[in-house]
Parts: C-alpha cells; sequence; structure tokens
C-alpha cells in the first residue's frame, strides 16, 4: 500500500489527520510506521505537512499530547466533514 495521499477523498474511512510537528510524539507508538498515511496537496490540513491514523490513535494522541490537542484533532476533523 502507497502511504502518501494527495486528495482527502483518499484518505480511508475511519482516519482522521494530524500536523506533522504533533504527529513526531506518536512515531516512537507501536504500529505507527504500519498505520500512518502521509498527506500531501488537498489532503493536508492547511498546507501544512499532515499525517492521518486511524481512530484507534486518539487514545495515544491524548496520552502523548494531552486533551486539548485530542480535542483540536476532532474538531479540525470535523470540520472537514461539516465542508
Amino acid at each position: 500500500m502507497d502511504n502518501t495521499v494527495a486528495n482527502i477523498e483518499e484518505i480511508p474511512d475511519g482516519y482522521f489527520r494530524i500536523h506533522w510537528p504533533q504527529s513526531q510524539m506518536l512515531m516512537d507508538v507501536p504500529g505507527y510506521d504500519e498505520d500512518v498515511i502521509h498527506c500531501v496537496g488537498g489532503a493536508a490540513i492547511d498546507e501544512l505537512s499532515t499525517v492521518a491514523l486511524p481512530y484507534k490513535w486518539m487514545d495515544a494522541v491524548e496520552e502523548q499530547l494531552g486533551k486539548k490537542t485530542r480535542f483540536y484533532v476532532q474538531v479540525i476533523n470535523q470540520k472537514h466533514k461539516l465542508n
């Protein structure tokens, strides 16, 4: 499987997007390399470096980055669904 997508429609259902600087803290969690999808072009958030991960990673986001980051990630992904 190619782990890079250029269009948001290519991101599988059940995935959320997170900016690259935030996701760096998740790289050491087992399974990251297998689950991560790199987002470029129209798949990126606000043209910033972005990755997509399955929703099962939300607990890791909260554990590694805190509740505020988890909330932010949920809001930014919901905003896309509404637009």
